[in-house]
Protein backbone atom coordinates (compact mmCIF):
# COMPACT_ATOMS: atom_id res chain seq x y z
CA UNK A 1 0.00 0.00 0.00
CA UNK A 2 3.36 2.30 0.73
CA UNK A 3 3.06 4.85 -1.89
CA UNK A 4 -0.42 5.85 -1.47
CA UNK A 5 -1.34 9.08 -3.77
CA UNK A 6 -4.94 10.74 -3.48
CA UNK A 7 -6.81 14.14 -3.93
CA UNK A 8 -7.34 16.36 -0.89
CA UNK A 9 -10.40 18.27 0.11
CA UNK A 10 -9.16 21.33 -1.47
CA UNK A 11 -7.91 19.69 -4.66
CA UNK A 12 -4.35 19.09 -4.17
CA UNK A 13 -2.33 15.61 -4.54
CA UNK A 14 -1.26 14.31 -1.67
CA UNK A 15 1.54 11.41 -1.62
CA UNK A 16 2.38 9.26 1.38
CA UNK A 17 5.94 7.72 0.86
CA UNK A 18 8.58 6.17 3.06
CA UNK A 19 10.76 9.03 3.72
CA UNK A 20 14.12 8.60 1.82
CA UNK A 21 17.73 10.00 1.73
CA UNK A 22 17.33 13.63 0.03
CA UNK A 23 14.02 14.16 2.63
CA UNK A 24 16.56 15.16 5.47
CA UNK A 25 16.95 18.55 5.11
CA UNK A 26 13.30 19.44 4.29
CA UNK A 27 12.48 16.89 7.03
CA UNK A 28 14.21 18.80 9.41
CA UNK A 29 12.73 21.57 8.48
CA UNK A 30 9.19 20.44 8.77
CA UNK A 31 9.95 18.66 12.60
CA UNK A 32 11.29 22.57 13.43
CA UNK A 33 8.28 24.57 12.14
CA UNK A 34 5.66 22.00 13.65
CA UNK A 35 7.68 22.56 16.80
CA UNK A 36 6.66 26.26 16.52
CA UNK A 37 3.56 26.33 15.40
CA UNK A 38 1.88 24.63 17.94
CA UNK A 39 1.28 23.88 22.18
CA UNK A 40 0.19 20.24 21.47
CA UNK A 41 3.82 18.91 20.56
CA UNK A 42 6.21 18.15 23.01
CA UNK A 43 8.90 19.92 21.99
CA UNK A 44 8.93 23.29 21.82
CA UNK A 45 11.48 26.37 20.44
CA UNK A 46 13.80 26.68 22.54
CA UNK A 47 14.46 22.64 22.25
CA UNK A 48 17.19 21.41 20.27
CA UNK A 49 15.77 20.08 16.68
CA UNK A 50 16.87 17.51 15.28
CA UNK A 51 19.77 18.70 11.85
CA UNK A 52 19.90 17.03 8.46
CA UNK A 53 22.56 15.11 9.29
CA UNK A 54 20.89 13.46 12.35
CA UNK A 55 17.52 13.30 10.28
CA UNK A 56 19.25 11.64 7.46
CA UNK A 57 21.25 9.30 10.12
CA UNK A 58 17.64 7.99 10.88
CA UNK A 59 16.09 7.74 7.65
CA UNK A 60 18.91 5.33 6.80
CA UNK A 61 18.25 3.46 9.75
CA UNK A 62 14.65 2.90 9.07
CA UNK A 63 15.59 1.92 5.23
CA UNK A 64 16.98 -1.28 6.94
CA UNK A 65 14.05 -1.85 9.23
CA UNK A 66 11.43 -4.51 8.67
CA UNK A 67 9.56 -3.68 11.90
CA UNK A 68 9.61 -0.07 12.09
CA UNK A 69 8.99 3.12 9.20
CA UNK A 70 9.49 6.45 8.82
CA UNK A 71 6.85 8.36 6.49
CA UNK A 72 6.57 11.78 4.67
CA UNK A 73 3.45 13.05 3.41
CA UNK A 74 4.21 15.27 0.36
CA UNK A 75 1.33 17.67 -1.23
CA UNK A 76 2.29 18.83 -4.52
CA UNK A 77 5.79 17.23 -3.87
CA UNK A 78 6.13 19.23 -1.35
CA UNK A 79 7.28 17.29 2.37
CA UNK A 80 4.52 19.04 4.75
CA UNK A 81 4.47 16.02 7.72
CA UNK A 82 5.78 12.99 8.53
CA UNK A 83 4.69 9.99 10.43
CA UNK A 84 6.22 6.59 12.10
CA UNK A 85 5.88 3.06 13.35
CA UNK A 86 8.61 2.44 15.98
CA UNK A 87 9.17 -0.53 18.22
CA UNK A 88 8.38 0.32 21.91
CA UNK A 89 11.33 -1.53 23.67
CA UNK A 90 13.97 -4.32 22.47
CA UNK A 91 12.62 -6.38 25.12
CA UNK A 92 10.75 -10.29 24.49
CA UNK A 93 8.11 -8.79 26.31
CA UNK A 94 7.73 -6.23 24.47
CA UNK A 95 7.80 -6.97 21.11
CA UNK A 96 4.22 -7.16 20.50
CA UNK A 97 3.49 -3.18 20.38
CA UNK A 98 4.81 -0.47 18.73
CA UNK A 99 4.19 3.45 19.11
CA UNK A 100 2.71 5.77 16.62
CA UNK A 101 3.78 9.44 15.87
CA UNK A 102 2.45 11.98 13.55
CA UNK A 103 2.70 15.50 13.23
CA UNK A 104 1.87 17.78 10.23
CA UNK A 105 2.42 21.43 9.52
CA UNK A 106 -0.39 23.97 10.65
CA UNK A 107 -1.14 25.64 7.23
CA UNK A 108 -1.77 21.98 5.90
CA UNK A 109 -4.19 20.76 9.17
CA UNK A 110 -8.08 19.88 8.74
CA UNK A 111 -7.12 18.10 4.92
CA UNK A 112 -7.28 14.33 5.78
CA UNK A 113 -3.22 13.95 5.91
CA UNK A 114 -3.05 12.64 9.66
CA UNK A 115 -6.01 10.46 8.99
CA UNK A 116 -4.28 8.74 5.81
CA UNK A 117 -0.81 8.66 6.99
CA UNK A 118 -2.48 6.95 10.40
CA UNK A 119 -4.57 4.75 8.14
CA UNK A 120 -0.80 3.83 6.23
CA UNK A 121 0.48 3.57 9.55
CA UNK A 122 -1.73 0.59 11.16
CA UNK A 123 -1.82 -1.03 8.04
CA UNK A 124 1.98 -1.12 8.05
CA UNK A 125 2.04 -2.19 12.31
CA UNK A 126 -0.70 -5.07 11.65
CA UNK A 127 1.79 -6.70 8.86
CA UNK A 128 4.83 -6.00 10.80
CA UNK A 129 3.17 -8.35 13.49
CA UNK A 130 2.30 -5.76 16.17
CA UNK A 131 -0.54 -6.43 18.12
CA UNK A 132 -0.75 -2.89 20.34
CA UNK A 133 -0.41 -0.06 19.08
CA UNK A 134 0.15 3.49 21.38
CA UNK A 135 0.50 6.82 21.29
CA UNK A 136 0.30 9.95 23.71
CA UNK A 137 -1.62 13.15 22.83
CA UNK A 138 -1.80 16.72 24.49
CA UNK A 139 -4.91 16.47 26.25
CA UNK A 140 -5.97 19.71 25.04
CA UNK A 141 -5.61 18.46 21.33
CA UNK A 142 -9.46 17.36 21.06
CA UNK A 143 -9.87 17.10 17.38
CA UNK A 144 -6.63 14.36 17.04
CA UNK A 145 -8.24 12.83 20.18
CA UNK A 146 -11.79 12.48 17.94
CA UNK A 147 -9.34 11.18 15.22
CA UNK A 148 -7.69 8.59 17.30
CA UNK A 149 -10.73 7.47 18.46
CA UNK A 150 -12.62 7.50 14.93
CA UNK A 151 -9.43 5.20 14.22
CA UNK A 152 -10.23 3.05 17.05
CA UNK A 153 -7.99 4.25 19.66
CA UNK A 154 -8.92 3.95 23.49
CA UNK A 155 -8.09 5.86 26.08
CA UNK A 156 -5.15 3.86 28.54
CA UNK A 157 -4.06 6.51 31.16
CA UNK A 158 -3.01 9.64 31.35
CA UNK A 159 0.02 11.77 32.90
CA UNK A 160 -0.59 14.82 34.94
CA UNK A 161 0.41 18.48 33.83
CA UNK A 162 2.72 15.98 31.19
CA UNK A 163 3.49 19.44 29.62
CA UNK A 164 3.84 23.01 30.87
CA UNK A 165 3.36 25.82 28.54
CA UNK A 166 5.77 29.11 28.10
CA UNK A 167 2.32 30.97 29.96
CA UNK A 168 2.51 28.70 32.89
CA UNK A 169 -0.55 26.29 31.49
CA UNK A 170 -0.33 22.57 31.68
CA UNK A 171 -1.38 20.14 29.39
CA UNK A 172 -1.53 16.38 30.30
CA UNK A 173 -0.46 13.51 27.97
CA UNK A 174 -3.38 11.37 26.84
CA UNK A 175 -2.37 7.74 26.54
CA UNK A 176 -4.22 5.71 23.95
CA UNK A 177 -4.08 2.51 22.66
CA UNK A 178 -5.12 0.50 20.10
CA UNK A 179 -5.39 -3.16 19.50
CA UNK A 180 -4.79 -5.11 16.12
CA UNK A 181 -5.56 -8.82 17.26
Amino acid sequence: MIPVAKKLQNGTELVVRRAQVGDEHRFAEVSRLCYLETRFLSRCEEDECSSAESMREWIEEMEDAQKEIQLVALVDGLLVGNGSITACLDRKKMKHKCDVNVAVLKEYWHLGIGKTMMEVLMEFARGAGYEQVNLNVASDNLRAIRLYEYLGFEESGRELHAMKHADGDYSDFVFMTKFLI
